[in-house]
């Protein structure tokens, strides 16, 4: 990663007794976009607010750029902190038109060489200019806002779940837009979401937070094919885990013996994502279809094992499968394994 436009280091806060975030360190380089990740109350939200300095931490310090911004005696307030910040609720001044709403943040920070017309153009808004808010929908209005985020060039733009009021297909659309018109302006983005499917289709790399803490950061394909722990992997879409008896580069498995990516030796749970298995019509195969869902383009086939375990199979090919039919379970991918002695859910990967 290039030289970190925001840097944050053992940042620590608390609201009374309650431990929002806890020894986070963080860092994003010039022109990534990092998201933080986590269910609600995790602290990721707080994070945000803390770079943007509507929060002073406990302790720990933050920098941006080059420049210390929270920390011992130190708190540059947010309008000082070269910091763009969309959130959920757009915030957009509803007695201003669509220019005025983005020639404001020029004028007030006197920065921003692009002109407010090239911005609008760059966020799908030309011919909008004059517009007031209330004449927008809900994904003209976060565009806006991104626009007036841009306006005066900030070191960092923060995105506080900036889709969270949009409808499934807008939010969907609307997320590869806000890509686009970042990476165009190379800006370094932290983004906030709860929502998995965002977070992985959009980020540079993810950063988890469970408890106000921060437990993996990877890019996105590291994190999904990788997780540090079971509850990470959970987290983050289906996931099954079957015990097994690691011998080097394979573990012995109720399903056959499979190759795992690191070696392992003695009990461990194996990971494996439903789309990492395949299943094939087989008399004498060691597992019975339970149910499957439908969804066009695949299906979930939910197989139950002789010992009773059931296991979730994402198909792609077309099959017509019965329930209680036999079945051969396969896996497609290396195995991830974590230790079977505790099989709790902050155990390591291997």
């Amino acid at each position: 990663m290039s030289r970190s436009v925001v840097q944050c280091v053992d940042l620590t806060k608390r609201f009374g007794p309650h431990l929002a975030v806890d020894g986070v360190c963080l860092g994003a380089g010039k022109g990534e976009l990092m998201t933080l990740l986590g269910p609600s109350g995790c602290g990721k939200t707080t994070t945000l607010r803390l770079i943007a300095g509507f929060e002073s931490p406990d302790s720990g310090t933050i920098a941006i750029g080059d420049t210390t911004v929270a920390g011992p005696g130190v708190s540059v307030p947010p309008e000082k902190r070269r910091v763009g910040i969309v959130f959920q609720d757009y915030s957009l001044f509803p007695h201003l038109d669509v220019r005025a709403n983005v020639a404001y943040a020029k004028k007030r920070t006197r920065r921003g060489e692009r002109s407010t017309d090239e911005l609008l153009e760059m966020v799908g808004l030309n011919g909008m200019a004059d517009r007031m808010p209330y004449e927008l929908s809900g994904g003209e209005q976060q565009r806006a806002a991104l626009a007036r985020s841009l306006a005066a060039q900030p070191d960092v733009v923060l995105l506080d779940e900036p889709f969270s009021n949009l409808d499934a297909s807008l939010r969907a659309r609307l997320r590869m837009d806000v890509r686009e018109v970042l990476r165009a302006a190379g800006a370094t983005a932290i983004f906030v979401t709860h929502d998995i499917e965002e977070a992985l289709s959009i980020s540079d790399r993810v950063a988890i937070m469970f408890e106000g803490r921060l437990v993996q950061t990877a890019e996105p394909e590291e994190l999904y094919s990788r997780p540090a722990s079971k509850r990470i992997a959970r987290s983050l879409g289906d996931a099954n885990f079957i015990r097994g008896d690691g011998r080097g580069e394979r573990v012995a498995t109720e399903i056959g013996t499979l190759q795992v990516a690191q070696p392992v030796n003695g009990p461990v749970e194996v990971m494996l994502r439903p789309e990492w298995l395949s299943v094939t019509e087989d008399s004498d195969g060691a597992a019975r279809v339970v149910d499957r869902e439908f969804y066009g383009h695949d299906q979930i086939v939910k197989v139950r094992l002789e010992s009773g375990m059931e296991l979730r199979v994402r198909a792609w090919s077309p099959l017509n499968l019965a329930q209680g039919q036999r079945v051969a379970v396969q896996a497609r991918e290396s195995a991830i394994t974590f230790d079977g002695n505790g099989l709790d859910s902050g155990t390591d990967a291997r």
